[in-house]
């Protein structure tokens, strides 16, 4: 994450991470179930915020861990989840000792000449065949500003082709890049959100064939799902 401290400053406010944690049950179901991660297992949130994924995770009986450079946050998770102050380069992680590891929301914070390290790092507590699952802003929309430039805090601009670059030699494999496309609950909000997925599928065809010549990915936010590659 960024080396300017004072860029943090008011960021629980400015997240508005002041009380309990929403519950985002589609979304989370949607990591999972795309990354295969069985209940029960080990997980890893790197920069778990306010901690909502962890808290329904557990809910759900996976064992889970948290690294946070936010002492606040860090301090409303101890005796709910494993919790460690500072960055994956600077705890103390033991090698194989999960079986996924999310950073939702997190890459995008940290400098581009960190970014190679930090997936060594990943690859290195992962057990082989963990997943990693990431969501950013996606540099390859052209709607991703809203979500990029949102953020002061915010320092490398990343893509499906620029994780698959980092991932050469990290000892991670990229499997998958896809828009989020969570589930919803009940049948007319499950049909408002089939059309403006279809809508969404239009554009990005449109627009990727008359480009690039294939589809890509275009939704403003990523989610990418590499692995262990040993």
């Amino acid at each position: 994450m960024s080396d300017n401290r004072n860029d943090y400053d008011g960021y629980i406010a400015f997240k508005g991470w002041t009380g309990d944690p929403p519950v985002s049950v589609d979304q989370f179901e949607e990591f999972f179930r795309h990354a295969g991660i069985g209940t029960g297992s080990d997980i890893l949130e790197i920069g778990f915020g306010e901690g909502a994924l962890l808290d329904w995770a557990a809910e759900r009986g996976f064992r889970t861990a948290g690294v946070e450079t936010l002492p606040e946050l860090v301090e409303r998770a101890r005796g709910r989840h494993r919790v460690q102050l500072g960055t994956i380069q600077s705890v103390d992680l033991a090698d194989a000792s999960f079986d996924a590891v999310f950073a939702i929301d997190v890459l995008e914070h940290i400098p581009k000449d960190q970014l190679r390290g930090t997936l060594e790092h990943i690859a290195r507590i992962l057990r082989p065949g963990g997943a990693f699952v990431a969501r950013f802003p996606n540099g390859a929309s052209p709607f991703f500003g809203r979500y990029m430039y949102g953020d002061l805090t915010h320092a490398t601009h990343l893509t499906e082709s620029s994780l698959r670059q980092l991932s050469q030699g990290s000892g991670l494999r990229f499997v998958a890049a896809y828009n989020p496309r969570p589930r919803a609950k009940g049948l007319l909000k499950s049909f408002r959100r089939l059309v403006a997925y279809a809508l969404r599928d239009v554009i990005e065809t449109v627009l990727g064939y008359g480009y690039f010549g294939a589809r890509a990915p275009m939704d403003p936010n990523l989610i990418v799902i590499l692995t262990r590659s040993d």
